[in-house]
């Protein structure tokens, strides 16, 4: 009996380790607001630390593009109009994330946010045009 409950104890040790590694550290507030401006009007819903913004999106109802979610397609890209949030490695370079630009499958937030969603298109864009110069127009 003694082997039978030692058994139990050392089975469940490994998910009460995962709650408590999951579970948001001290300082750090459980849930945050967020609100995200999609084509249709804005949206809000809340997301904790440990969240994924896109995968909070999803849980409260809000259809976000995606197609990956691994960080490769570009599809759920946003762009942060307010707040902090933290990018996985595979997120966007340093010069996209200082334009705000964000892929919300590997975004977490780190305060209130407020997002625009569906900006693949501008971000592109944005890759485009960062340090092109105007062309010069001859002076004949």
């Amino acid at each position: 009996m003694a082997l039978a409950s030692r058994a139990r104890i050392s089975a469940a040790a490994p998910a009460a380790r995962r709650t408590a590694a999951a579970a948001p550290r001290m300082g750090v507030r459980a849930r945050f607001n967020v609100t995200m401006r999609t084509p249709e009007g804005d949206v809000r819903f809340e997301c904790g630390p440990e969240t994924l913004i896109l995968d909070a999106a999803e849980e409260a109802g809000v259809e976000l593009p995606f197609l990956c979610r691994s960080g490769t397609c570009m599809g759920c890209t946003g762009r942060r109009v307010e707040g902090c949030m933290v990018q996985t490695e595979q997120s966007v370079s340093g010069p996209h994330q200082e334009q705000g630009f964000a892929l919300l499958c590997q975004s977490y937030p780190r305060s209130d946010l407020v997002i625009m969603s569906h900006q693949e298109h501008e971000f592109y864009l944005a890759d485009q045009f960062s340090g092109c110069e105007a062309p010069k127009t001859s002076s004949r």
